[in-house]
Order: structure tokens, then sequence, then C-alpha cells
């Protein structure tokens, strides 16, 4: 065979081969694509660590770079994802805010888009999340990894993400007990809000009259005397979702007059909770007092947000 004809098959082989791996990159990424498409897509997710900033960058270990700010998951937990798609290493995901909020009309909560209606924004609030990739054509699975380490799965426990005080009030949704913190069936079909059999109510919340009082106080005791209650401020998400009503606590004040074991009884949503408990957490009393003594004592107090 000449030199020109072995030069010539060698070219026309090399370019099949070079046809042949751009072809399979293209389909590589089409199903990519389309199983991105399939599996998340116009699902609503829950963001690990209920972020509240906008903007969201996971590096390829999926750890959040800088310093993103943490919120409370009735305001900052809930996203569903309008557009994702993966190139150059890089997944990108964009969402819309969604808020969980108390229904009394359905003794549940349930979720709604949170947007802006005035002026200079008007729309939906959007999370834009970008994430690296430690491979340049990562497969399925690989991408499916990298999006369990910012979203929770079917594998998680929605009550081990969230603080304390909500511990009670969501057990017992989960535990299937009389409470105060149902969800909505959609909410129930999101990964990591099943109902989970492991988990059972540690208290059970019921329906209270109105005001600070007593829940349990014995013969012969004094009741404690709030002596600082400043009233918590208005969180930034409800007062864009207009959310207003009230919601109940319960706390210990303890024989200091500090308030301790502040839980929710009867939650409102979209992060007026997590403010209401914070800011009582900093009330002080004079404490309670039996036989001339300090002593402590449960009580329960209901929390008014009205926005005019």
């Amino acid at each position: 065979m000449s030199a020109m004809w072995r030069t010539f098959l060698l070219c026309l082989s090399i370019g099949l081969s070079g046809s042949f791996l751009v072809s399979s990159d293209v389909a590589h990424a089409s199903d990519l694509e389309q199983h991105l498409r399939d599996e998340y897509q116009g699902k609503t997710l829950v963001l690990r660590g209920f972020y509240s900033d906008d903007k969201l960058h996971f590096d390829a270990t999926g750890v959040p770079t800088g310093k993103p700010r943490h919120g409370d998951w009735t305001s900052d937990g809930f996203v569903a994802v309008s557009d994702i798609q993966i190139s150059s290493r890089r997944l990108r995901i964009e969402a819309q805010r969604e808020i969980a909020v108390w229904t009394e009309a359905n003794k549940s909560f349930q979720l709604r888009q949170l947007v802006v209606a005035g002026f200079p924004r008007k729309g939906p609030i959007l999370l834009k999340i970008e994430a690296d990739m430690l491979s340049e054509n990562p497969s399925a699975t690989e991408v499916d990894e990298a999006i369990a380490k910012i979203f929770l799965t079917a594998k998680d426990t929605f009550a081990d993400q969230i603080p304390a005080y909500w511990k009670p009030c969501i057990l017992a949704e989960f535990g299937g007990k009389e409470g105060n913190c149902h969800f909505s069936p959609e909410m129930l079909n999101i990964p990591g809000l099943s109902q989970s059999s492991d988990y059972l109510a540690s208290s059970t919340a019921s329906q209270e009259p109105k005001g600070m009082f007593i829940k349990r106080l014995e013969k012969g005791v004094t009741p404690p005397v709030a002596l600082q209650k400043p009233d918590p401020p208005f969180t930034e998400r409800a007062r864009q979702a207009r959310i207003q009503g009230s919601l109940l606590l319960s706390l210990v004040v303890d024989k200091e007059g500090r308030p301790e074991r502040v839980q929710i009884l009867r939650p409102l949503g979209c992060g007026l909770d997590d403010i209401a408990v914070q800011t009582v957490t900093g009330w002080r009393f004079a404490p309670a007092r039996k036989d001339g003594e300090n002593v402590p004592v449960e009580i329960a107090v209901e929390i008014d947000f009205h926005l005019y």
C-alpha cells in the first residue's frame, strides 16, 4: 500500500473516531439534561441550611462558599426549581422561593410562592444556585450526589434539620398525634418531609386562651410578672408576603426570671415564629414565688403580628 493511501486511511480513522467521540459526548449531555428535567425541574425541594441569600455557590465537595445566612425553614427552606442545567463543570439551578404559612381554615401549613408586589421590583423571589462539579463530564449519579448536598432527599428526616424549639410541634406531625404543625398533602410529597414512624411526639400542643397565662400553677405559687417584653419585629419575608396573625409559645421562667425551653405551640409561619422565639428569649420576669422562694414555672405567651 502506498504511503499516500496509508496517510488517507489514518486521517479517515482519526476523523471517524473524533466524530464518534463528539456524538457520544452530545448523547451523554442530552441524556443528562433530560435526567435533570425529569428529576428536578418543576419540583419543590427543601434547601439544606435554609439559606436566605438570593445567590448561593457550592464548591465541588458540596460546601457553600462565603458565609451564606441561615434563615427559618418556613421562610427560607422551600424552593420550586424552574430551571436546571449543567455546563463547563458547573451545575446551575434557578428556583422560586416558597414560604410555609399556617392556615387556620385548613389547620395545616400550606406553601405559597413568595412575591414582591411593589416598586421597583415585582414578581417572584428568585434563588440562583451554582455548584462546581468534580469532573468535566459528570454522570447522572455524580450530579444527583451533588444535588443531594444542596437539597434534602427521601433519605433525610426533616425533624433533624430544625431547631429544638420546633421539634415538639413537628414531631407531633410525624408521630401522627394531635398538634398544630400539620403539613398539607402536597408538602408531605416533598423529599425529606415524608411522615416517619421513627419520630414520636415528645409533647402535644393544644389550643390555649389568649395572652400570657400559667399552664401549670401549683397551689400557693405567685405567677411571674413580665418586666421587659419588647415586641418582636416583622421579618422582611413576612412583610413581602403580607403575613399577619398570632402564634403561641410555651416557656419556662426560671428562678432568676429568665425564659428557657421556649417551644412553639401554635405556629404562624414565614419566619415569624423564629423571630418571636428569639425575642421572647430576651424577655425578663420577676420570677414566680412559693413560700417566699423563687420557683420555676411554665407559662404560655401569645404573640401578635399586625402590619397596620
